[in-house]
Formats: structure tokens, sequence, C-alpha cells
């Protein structure tokens, strides 16, 4: 029998940022990204800062969500088990 198991990141709509970055060839572009810190190993070295660029197809998948709660689930990966 097959399972399939996911795996979410409670990120926030507080997480969600625009902010200008510099390229590789040195120009400005503003994005939108979500930024926060890691919950996981969190108890051992304050969990990893991680910053997610929303690209086209998240933004895609973002805009119907409710943005009124406090969290949006996201799928960060998923995995299947025999």
């Amino acid at each position: 029998m097959e399972i399939g198991a996911a795996i979410y990141a409670a990120l926030e709509w507080d997480d969600l940022l625009t902010e200008e970055i510099e390229l590789f060839d040195g120009s400005l572009v503003l994005i939108e990204a979500f930024d926060f810190r890691q919950k996981k190993n969190r108890n051992r070295h304050g969990g990893r800062e991680m910053f997610i660029p929303v690209v086209d197809k998240l933004a895609a998948a973002l805009d119907p969500l409710d943005r009124s709660k406090k969290r949006t689930p996201m799928a960060s990966h998923s995995r299947k088990r025999a």
C-alpha cells in the first residue's frame, strides 16, 4: 500500500515582504519573498535563516489563498512510502 506524506512549512503572511536585491550584474530589482527563521533545529543552533523568492508559479498559487488568516500552509515537498 502506498502512503503519500506531505511536509508543510507554516509560513505567515507577515513573513512575505518586498525587498530590493542586487543581481550578479550589479542591477537592482524589487522582488517579493518569504523571509523567516526555520523552526527545524531551533533548539540546537537557532534555526536557519530562509529567504524564498516568490516566482511566477508560486505567486499564482498564493493568489487565491485567504490572507485574513495568520498562516499560509505551503507544501515544501512530498514523499511516498511503500
